[in-house]
């Protein structure tokens, strides 16, 4: 079969593929592999990791198609252009069972009136074609010449989290003691090395160090936006802590960044994103989830060996992207955060209910002025009291105020559960930046 107006070239791509299937056991099979691999995933050894949205990913890259190169089926809701009705070859991605963060997704082949047959990949751990309800279907996508074939997507939230960056980053670097070594506007040599031998950008010709130096603003753009941007899974997760989470990533490192979203939500930290995370981020508030981030961070920090020449200027960063998000966030808190599933919905308490003692940012200006007084006045009335112990109170009250908050936010949701006489309708929402 040969691509022409009516079997686009993806399909043809995707058919090639047909009755691949896992290897039982410990082995996997390559081709499977290769998928994750063309998507950015080369670290996932097992086939047993689900691979529809890497089998999409692969097709349409090896189609010269841009891919989300995410592991998530519910990534190409934002993909492409929607469609109002089943096309053939159009990616369609259905809910799978009651969680909102899984999904699945593949290319559709054929529809009636009750089903839509896709050809999709972990399809009863194979490829091939299989009939989907139309009851679980989310949405249907088409690439367009919108979709831009670097990967940088013009998302409002996306610019405005590389703006904040590119301000902290500024230019050319190259300092003895920095262990990134060579930088211009945040991107390491390492990194930009990375996206030549990936094809995210085209410098086959230069000299790597001269290629870093000129490097263009749309090079700058398409790195962050698949390197750092997508891989870390901000583009999922609500504005201001997808700033705090995307800043965190350029800084740390995809890796790092996702293991402190992992510590503050409860999920196993392996530091890989994936819907598990984004369930447990989702469960929380993400006020409190900030405030959490920006604590991980900070310990980080003084943690490393270099505190001492860049702390100041580390400390800096963090205290202008935390301040940023926290502005972010109280400019949309009022504007719930839908999700693709209808979700109980609970009110932020007005200013005139809220408590001073309830606010982690005055319980920590409180224990940094404490931990910077007491340990010189306090030997005058007999007192030997570090900045240690200090921190340990303040971290003792913060947590007792999570706790307390908590309980309360359990018992307003139940009881707002049991008194709702209404069921909650989808509404679209907008956002100024």
């Amino acid at each position: 079969m040969k691509p022409n107006d009516n079997v686009p070239v993806w399909v043809i791509k995707a058919l090639d593929h047909i009755h691949i299937q896992e290897v039982q056991g410990a082995k996997s099979n390559p081709v499977i592999k290769g998928f994750y691999r063309d998507v950015g995933h080369e670290y996932v050894e097992h086939d047993e990791v689900p691979w529809c949205a890497a089998f999409v990913g692969s097709v349409l890259e090896r189609s010269q198609i841009a891919s989300t190169r995410s592991l998530l089926a519910r990534s190409y809701l934002k993909w492409g252009q929607a469609l109002n009705t089943p096309k053939f070859g159009a990616i369609a991605v259905f809910r799978r069972g009651k969680n909102p963060s899984q999904g699945h997704v593949g290319f559709v082949m054929g529809s009636d009136r009750d089903f839509i047959f896709l050809l999709g990949g972990n399809q009863s751990n194979q490829v091939n074609v299989k009939a989907y309800k139309r009851s679980d279907l989310l949405d249907l996508r088409w690439p367009t010449e919108a979709v831009d074939p670097s990967l940088a997507k013009h998302e409002p939230i996306f610019d405005l989290a590389l703006s904040e960056v590119l301000k902290l980053e500024g230019g050319w670097a190259h300092h003895p003691d920095d262990p990134g070594g060579a930088t211009n506007k945040g991107i390491t040599l390492k990194t930009y090395e990375r996206a030549i031998q990936t094809g995210l950008i085209p410098h086959p010709n230069k000299k790597l160090i001269n290629g870093l130096k000129t490097i263009k603003d749309e090079e700058v753009r398409t790195i962050y936006h698949a390197l750092y941007w997508l891989k870390a899974g901000c583009f999922e997760l609500p504005s201001a802590l997808a700033l705090m989470h995307f800043d965190a990533a350029v800084n740390h490192g995809v890796k790092r960044a996702v293991q402190f979203i992992q510590r503050l939500s409860g999920a196993i930290v392996d530091g890989e994103w994936g819907p598990q995370t984004l369930q447990n981020v989702n469960a929380m508030n993400a006020k409190t989830a900030l405030g959490l981030y920006e604590k991980l961070r900070r310990h980080y920090y003084r943690s490393r060996p270099h505190f001492t020449v860049f702390g100041k200027g580390w400390l800096n960063r963090l205290a202008r992207v935390y301040a940023s998000s926290l502005a972010l966030h109280k400019q949309n808190d009022d504007q719930p955060n839908q999700k693709e599933e209808d979700t109980m919905i609970q009110p932020e308490p007005t200013p005139s209910q809220k408590w001073w003692g309830e606010s982690l940012t005055v319980w920590g200006t409180i224990v940094t002025a404490l931990s910077t007084i007491l340990p010189v006045i306090g030997p005058f009335f007999g007192l030997d009291i570090t900045s240690e112990m200090i921190e340990q109170f303040g971290d003792s009250v913060t947590k007792l105020i999570q706790i307390i908050g908590g309980v309360t936010g359990t018992s307003m949701a139940l009881y707002g559960r049991a008194r709702a006489e209404t069921s909650l309708t989808r509404r679209s929402i907008s956002m100024k930046l």
